[in-house]
C-alpha cells in the first residue's frame, strides 16, 4: 500500500507539470465546443458602453455557490451624432447630425437577468448603488427604488433604480461600475445561460444633455454557468481469461493469461488531460502519461499479465486515474477481483473391452486440484465408430452401457465430461478446459456365443459335406 500511495504522489507531481499548457488548452477547448468564449479572451468594446455579465463564464459543481456581477463598462462623458438610429444589437451608424446619442451621462437602469432555474437557483444577491456607499458601485445618491424583484420560479431578477436630478449623471470612461452582484447554488449538472434580457440606461434631463437621445446605445454580454461534476473517469476495469489470442470469461485457468481492459470515458463537455495507472496488487503494470480524451469519447487500455506469473488463488486490480478538468485535478479509483483456478484431474477406470451383450461399467476416480474446487456433475458417453451423435448419454458419477447384440463391432470410445462448482467444462474452442474432459477406447468384439454356434454349425456342415461325398464314392 506505501508503495502504491508513492507511485500515485510521483504520477500527481508529474501531472502537476502539465496544467500550465493543459489549462489554456482545455478552456479554449471547451468553451469552442460551446460557442461561448472564455472571460480572459473577452475584449470589452469601446466605441459604447457595455453592459455585460461578469465572469463571462463560470464552472461549479452541484451543490456548490457561485456569484456573478452585472456590470457597465465605458460610461464617458462623450456624445455620437449619427443619420441612423441606433438599435439594441446594433453598431452605432455612420457619423451624422440626424441622431444625437450621449455616451454616457447615466441617470437611470433598468436591467433583467434571466436563467435556468431547473439548474441554478437564486441564494441572495446586493444592489451596489449608490457609488457613495459602494465605491465599484453605479449612480449617485439620492436614489428612487423602482424595481427590485427576485422571480426564483421562473429564474429572473428585475432592478430599476434613478438618480434624483440633484445627484448629478454617473460616468467611468474605461472603467467597470457594479450595478449588482447575485449568488445561485447549483441544482443539476448542465448549462445554464446568465441572459442580460433587458439593459435600459437612460441620462439625465439636464441642460448639458438637451438634444440627445434619452437611452445610452451599448453592447450586451451574457454570461454562463457550466457545470464540471461529470468529467472524465474510469468506467470500468474488466478483467478476462486470455488464450490463443481470444478472451473467456472468468475464472483464469491454470495456464492461461489475464487480459486487464481499462476503459476510461468523458462525460464532460470538454477535452480532458489524464495520467492512467494500473497495479496488480502492489505491483505497478502499467501507466499512461499526459493522455487526452475528448467530450463524449472513451478509450480502452489492455495490459496482459502472462500465464507464467499467475498462481493459483485471488487477484485484485486496481485502475487509478489523475484528471485535469476544468482548471482543477480529479481523482478517482477502481478494484476489480479475478481468481486464478487448478484444473481438475480425470480418470476413467472400467473395461478397454467387451461383447456384443454385455453390460460395460464404468466409475470416475477424478479430483480437482484447485483448493476450493469441487466437481459437481458427470456426463458419460458412448460413441461408436465414425459416428458423430453418441449411442448412449448418461448424467451420473458412474455409468453403466448395455451393449446391443445388433450393434457393430470395433473401436467404441468412452467419454467422460465433469463441470465444477466455478461453472467451468469442457469447451473445444478453449484450450485450458481439456482437463474437464477425458475419453478411453473399447474395443466391442462379437459375443463368445455366438462364435461356438458358428464354429459347431460350420462343423456339421463340413461333416456332413464329407459323408455325402462318402456315399457317392461307393
Amino acid at each position: 500500500m506505501k508503495r502504491k500511495l508513492a507511485l500515485i504522489s510521483f504520477t500527481f507531481i508529474l501531472f502537476s507539470s502539465l496544467l500550465n499548457v493543459a489549462i489554456t488548452v482545455r478552456d479554449v477547448q471547451a468553451n469552442d465546443s460551446i460557442g461561448i468564449k472564455p472571460a480572459a479572451s473577452l475584449s470589452l468594446q469601446t466605441d459604447m458602453p457595455v453592459v455585460h455579465v461578469d465572469p463571462q463564464v463560470v464552472y461549479a459543481n452541484p451543490g456548490e455557490n457561485f456569484t456573478i456581477s452585472v456590470k457597465v463598462f465605458n460610461l464617458s462623458d462623450n456624445f455620437y451624432a449619427t443619420d441612423e438610429p441606433w438599435e439594441q444589437g446594433e453598431p452605432l451608424g455612420p457619423p451624422g447630425s440626424r441622431f444625437n446619442y450621449s455616451l454616457g451621462g447615466l441617470y437611470a437602469v433598468d436591467i433583467q437577468l434571466a436563467w435556468d432555474p431547473a439548474i441554478i437557483d437564486y441564494v441572495e444577491h446586493t444592489v451596489t448603488m449608490p457609488v457613495e456607499d459602494y465605491p465599484d458601485g453605479i449612480l449617485h445618491e439620492p436614489l428612487l427604488d423602482v424595481v427590485d424583484e427576485v422571480d426564483s420560479t421562473n429564474g429572473t431578477y428585475d432592478v430599476a433604480k434613478a438618480s434624483w436630478l440633484t445627484a448629478g449623471a454617473f460616468n467611468r470612461p474605461d472603467e467597470n461600475a457594479t450595478v449588482f452582484n447575485m449568488t445561485f447554488t447549483v441544482l443539476a449538472s448542465g448549462v445554464s445561460n446568465l441572459s442580460i434580457t433587458k439593459s435600459d440606461l437612460a441620462i439625465p434631463a439636464l441642460p448639458e444633455y438637451s438634444g440627445a437621445n434619452a437611452e445610452i446605445p451599448h453592447w450586451r454580454i451574457d454570461g454562463s454557468l457550466i457545470t464540471s461534476t461529470v468529467a472524465t473517469v474510469i468506467e470500468s476495469v474488466e478483467v478476462k481469461a486470455f488464450d490463443n489470442a481470444t478472451g473467456f470469461v472468468l475464472p483464469v485457468i491454470s495456464g492461461e493469461s489475464a487480459l486487464v481492459n481499462t476503459t476510461i470515458l468523458n462525460e464532460g463537455d470538454s477535452t480532458d488531460f489524464f495520467n492512467l495507472t494500473l497495479h496488480w496488487g502492489p505491483t505497478l503494470l502499467d501507466s499512461w502519461v499526459n493522455e487526452t480524451l475528448g467530450a463524449g469519447e472513451r478509450k480502452t487500455y489492455n495490459y496482459t499479465i502472462n500465464e507464467m506469473e499467475l498462481t493459483v488463488g485471488n487477484h485484485t486490480i486496481t485502475a487509478a486515474i489523475s484528471v485535469l478538468h476544468d482548471s482543477s485535478i480529479s481523482t478517482d479509483e477502481i478494484e476489480t477481483q479475478f481468481q486464478v483456478i487448478g484444473t481438475p484431474t480425470l480418470s476413467i477406470l472400467g473395461p478397454v473391452s467387451g461383447e456384443l451383450g454385455d453390460t460395460l461399467v464404468y466409475t470416475s476416480n477424478s479430483t480437482h486440484t484447485d483448493p476450493d474446487g469441487t466437481i459437481v456433475s458427470y456426463i458419460w458417453r458412448l460413441w461408436a465408430p465414425g459416428e458423430t451423435l453418441p449411442r448412449i448419454e448418461q448424467v451420473s458419477e458412474n455409468a453403466s452401457f448395455e451393449i446391443s447384440l445388433d450393434w457393430i463391432t470395433g473401436s467404441w470410445i468412452v467419454t467422460l465430461d465433469v463441470e465444477d462448482n466455478y461453472g467451468i467444462t469442457y469447451d473445444e474452442g478453449r484450450p485450458a478446459t481439456g482437463a474437464w474432459h477425458a475419453e478411453e477406447a473399447v474395443e466391442i468384439i462379437p459375443e463368445f456365443q455366438w462364435l461356438i454356434m458358428l464354429l459347431l454349425f460350420t462343423i456339421a456342415t463340413a461333416s456332413t459335406a464329407l459323408m455325402y461325398k462318402g456315399r457317392r464314392g461307393k
